[in-house]
């Protein structure tokens, strides 16, 4: 029974990821929101699909201000109820596309509660290499369950196009699962048992603490935006070079996330063999395919350049957690995971004005987006490994097995 309530536990603290790849489901869904909303500004069709990832990015500061305060367990409920309530809300809300935003709004306040404190969670319930493993599968079990959404998505839209919020029902599921399984996790009072003062600013962050948070926060926001132009770019880019019909396109989508699947789920056994530099891994991986893109225009240079991409991601997602996990230390890793959550959310909202930026040299292409990846990456390889050789490596703390899991 207890190693069952164990199983549980960790597929409760999974699931919580959900909330930031479900992206899909709506996305899927912009050609009809747009043909519904025939006189509506298509930005603001747009804002279907970016509003919550910018809610996100806000929302992963207060995270940073309450985590202390409240218990962790709490927080979770309480932002995957308000993303729950926004999703399905949209259903009955969809005649409106101002109403519509507005619980788009409700899923950005909601994800950006929740998502940050999964990697949080797993950091303060798992240590080693289980932390590690559990790390990589939450990534690909997401990325699964988020694929089935989609497709759940797509068979309610042969309904009605509204229909498709109905699939977010499933996380009143998962918050029945988290009710049960997961423990309550308070914050930690030890300032408040601390009586000496000096002891008590000794808890604070230090103004070199605060620099190599900075700084990492400054490359996973550089690496997120540099493994994000491929996705959005791919379409133009196949497009402009003639390489495929529309269906090829799906099929490179799906190669990709498929491949990402995969390689979370041997994230664990990567980071024991390469440890802190599985993310220079992933940086040479996106390297590498967006050289294949630019080199080979073709359709088998299009599937390998997502495969090496589809790798690359899979093991940037539990490698970035992991980073900022243990950067701080455990004292701080509430603050360190949620402020890196952030940078990630910006970059994914920005990553949508790369094309732009490159206008501004007169290369507003796919091909122009691409080679900024190829920049960026080239930038992270070297960035993350000297700063890699150049940073200790924090010690984990033995376990407290006071959540008994």
């Amino acid at each position: 029974m207890i190693k069952f309530k164990k199983t549980l536990t960790k597929i409760a603290v999974m699931l919580i990821f959900l909330a930031n790849v479900e992206n899909g489901l709506i996305n899927s869904a912009l050609g009809e929101i747009t043909k519904a909303f025939p006189t509506a500004n298509p930005s603001l069709v747009s804002l279907t699909s970016t509003l919550p990832t910018v809610v996100m990015f806000f929302m992963s500061f207060i995270v940073v201000r309450i985590v202390d305060k409240y218990d962790k367990k709490t927080i979770v409920l309480v932002g995957l109820s308000i993303y729950a309530i926004g999703g399905v809300g949209a259903f009955f809300l969809s005649s409106n596309i101002y109403l519509l935003l507005f619980t788009r709004f409700l899923c950005g306040i909601g994800a950006g509660l929740a998502t940050p404190l999964s990697g949080t969670i797993i950091a303060e319930l798992y240590t080693g290499n289980e932390k590690a493993t559990i790390f990589g599968l939450t990534n690909g079990v997401a990325s699964i369950i988020g694929t089935l959404l989609t497709m759940l998505g797509g068979m309610l839209m042969m309904i009605d196009w509204n229909y498709i919020f109905l699939a977010y029902s499933v996380f009143f599921a998962i918050i029945a699962l988290i009710i049960y399984a997961l423990p309550s996790m308070p914050p930690v009072s030890a300032p408040k048992m601390i009586q000496d003062e000096a002891k008590k600013a000794a808890v604070k962050l230090t103004g070199s603490q605060i620099a190599i948070l900075s700084l990492v926060v400054v490359l996973v926001y550089l690496n997120t935006l540099a493994g994000m132009i491929g996705p959005l770019n791919q379409a133009i880019y196949i497009t402009q070079n003639n390489i495929g019909t529309p269906l090829f396109v799906a099929t490179a989508f799906s190669i990709n996330s498929i491949v990402t699947i995969f390689s979370s789920l041997v994230y664990g056994f990567l980071n024991r063999l390469l440890k802190r530099f599985v993310i220079v891994f992933s940086c040479v991986f996106t390297l590498v395919s967006y050289v294949i893109f630019l080199a080979s225009p073709t359709i088998i240079g299009v599937v390998v350049a997502n495969v090496f991409a589809g790798i690359a991601l899979g093991q940037f997602m539990p490698a970035i957690q992991m980073l900022a996990s243990t950067v701080l230390g455990e004292q701080y890793s509430a603050k360190s995971i949620s402020v890196v959550f952030g940078a990630m959310f910006l970059a994914q909202f920005s990553s949508g004005f790369v094309s732009t930026f490159m206008g501004l040299f007169g290369n507003a292409t796919a091909q122009g987006a691409f080679i900024m990846g190829i920049v960026l990456s080239v930038i992270m390889i070297i960035a993350f490994t000297v700063y890699f050789i150049l940073s200790p490596v924090k010690q984990e703390a033995v376990k407290n097995s006071k959540y008994s899991v």
